[in-house]
């Protein structure tokens, strides 16, 4: 629900042709990050092994933090085979 609604967000700005203002340039490419580090940690963990507990999988998700490329990486790795 997090990354649906950064999501929305962005639409809004892009709809409105805000972008031309450059504290809205900067707030839509963080809300266009967000949305993808929100979406990335859902796929982890809808894709987490049966053996992994809740817990495990949040844990891994959360040392990744921020960092977008991290949580791609993981993803994929998890998402092969599938």
């Amino acid at each position: 629900s997090d990354a649906r609604d950064f999501l929305q967000r962005i639409r809004l700005i892009k709809n409105a042709k805000m972008l031309d203002r450059l504290s809205l340039k900067a707030k839509y490419f963080v809300d266009i990050l967000m949305c993808a580090e929100c979406s990335l940690k859902a796929l982890i963990i809808c894709l987490s092994k049966n053996e992994e507990t809740p817990e495990e999988v949040y844990n891994i998700v959360r040392k990744k933090s921020h960092n977008v490329t991290e949580l791609l990486s993981e993803a994929k790795s998890r998402a092969r085979y599938r």
